[in-house]
């Protein structure tokens, strides 16, 4: 038998995902091309952790961070093929629209159940990002002010005003008003990432070279490799958070032109045509190259100008007064204040709707809005408070709860739902090895964390 679409009204955080991460072609009808939707699956696979990633590195030593950052790579490829193999064989229900967003897919394949278990999964990951960037905002206005007007503001201080007087107005905007936030802020955050490559020390003398280790402040060496478990386990969750698209590709494959039906969607008759199969392999491929390139230069680059002494966020290493680090410092607010306000406060307003009032609940709109705006910024603004900027605690613990259930859990579990019965062993068995792997990293990592705190 055929899985048969489940009857689930498409949720406001389906529709949230869906618009955060699509930034270049237009509506689910329109045909965009392989270079499009490569253009946007970099963009939404590319941000903040380049920032915290040289610092991973210098934790677990140069080898066995390129080592990671390949693993993580091929997770990242193979958790967008069972998507894109979940679509296929899902039946379209005459409107084409089933699988058109991730929450779609999760909805359609796991029932209510697995509909609440994302919101629930949403809400943290949002919560967390914007506890990590609220904190990391404090801190870059707070060097923006002692450098450019040589104002001493405390980073919690800082952070406070930035959610007050920027974050909670942009959030309180009609969603429509910050429809390419994401889009906008990731090319800032290309903007920071192309300041740490320039910043790297060079031996001015011919043949020029690079100068290991030179913006180290003391004595350090780079290291190929650290055997600590914690370390590993540590950093692991930040490799996961570079690497995972998965909650934007399927909005984005949705987008491609369409072959034709096939698999149990032909089956049914379905009216909904798939995307060429080969044209989403070459989607994948390409953009996750891009994407795992953009962040071994910029690992690499932060890590060489530090080597052990990498700072958490790496632009806090550099030398205050250096004209493009401070930009690098303005761009990386505004690409933070832009996410926070725009991408995640509304997913986690959506989500704590669907909490409580259901999942047929529409977008909260006027005081109900405000109030479940200000509730959660005065939550996460607490929460970041008094973690005081830290970054690779909120964000890693983010990554181990949420994005391995996102990368690992969800994909392996709705691609195990919809294999046909003529499945061999070996495509049973590969989706819950996955799952299994994806949770056993979930818990470790989580446990580590927390432990280390």
């Amino acid at each position: 038998e055929p899985l048969l679409p489940r009857k689930l009204s498409r949720t406001h955080t389906a529709e949230l995902m869906d618009q955060r991460s699509v930034v270049v072609g237009g509506d689910v009808r329109s045909s965009a091309s392989v270079s499009s939707c490569c253009f946007n699956l970099v963009l939404s696979t590319v941000g903040v952790g380049a920032l915290t990633l040289p610092y991973s590195t210098a934790r677990v030593g140069w080898l066995q961070s390129a080592v990671l950052l390949v693993v993580f790579f091929l997770v990242s490829v193979y958790n967008l093929f069972l998507l894109d193999q979940t679509c296929r064989r899902l039946p379209a229900d005459g409107q084409g629209s089933n699988t058109s967003t991730y929450a779609d897919v999760v909805a359609c394949v796991l029932g209510r159940g697995g509909a609440y278990a994302l919101e629930c999964f949403m809400l943290m990951y949002s919560f967390g990002l914007t506890v990590s960037y609220l904190g990391v905002i404090g801190t870059e206005v707070s060097e923006v002010a002692i450098q450019a007007f040589g104002q001493q503001v405390a980073g919690r201080e800082a952070m406070a005003l930035a959610t007050v007087f920027v974050v909670l107005p942009l959030a309180l905007l009609p969603e429509s008003a910050l429809r390419h936030a994401g889009g906008v802020g990731t090319l800032c955050m290309i903007f920071v990432t192309c300041v740490v490559v320039a910043m790297v020390p060079w031996q001015t003398a011919w043949p020029p070279s690079l100068r290991e280790c030179a913006d180290a402040a003391g004595p350090s060496h780079p290291t190929e490799w650290v055997s600590s478990a914690g370390a590993l386990l540590d950093a692991v969750p930040i490799f996961a958070f570079c690497m995972n698209a998965a909650t934007a590709f399927v909005s984005i494959r949705a987008r491609m032109a369409p072959a034709g039906p096939s698999g149990l969607a032909a089956m049914c008759g379905s009216v909904r045509r798939q995307p060429n199969s080969g044209s989403v392999r070459k989607l994948i491929w390409v953009a996750q190259v891009i994407a795992v390139l953009d962040y071994a230069v910029a690992g690499a680059a932060g890590y060489i100008s530090f080597c052990g002494r990498v700072p958490e966020n790496v632009l806090d290493g550099y030398k205050p007064g250096e004209p493009w680090p401070l930009a690098a410092r303005v761009a990386l607010a505004l690409q933070l204040a832009l996410a926070a306000s725009g991408v995640y406060v509304p997913l986690a307003r959506a989500a704590v709707s669907h909490l409580i009032v259901g999942l047929e609940a529409g977008p909260p709109e006027g005081r109900k809005a405000a109030g479940t705006t200000v509730a959660l910024l005065l939550g996460m603004a607490g929460v970041a408070y008094a973690l005081d900027g830290a970054l690779e605690l909120p964000l890693g613990l983010t990554s181990a709860v949420c994005t391995t259930a996102m990368m690992f859990l969800f994909p392996a579990l709705c691609a195990s739902r919809v294999l046909p019965p003529d499945a061999s062993a070996l495509q049973r068995l590969t989706p819950r090895a996955f799952f299994v792997v994806g949770l056993i990293i979930g818990i470790s990592s989580t446990v580590s964390l927390l432990a280390g705190a």
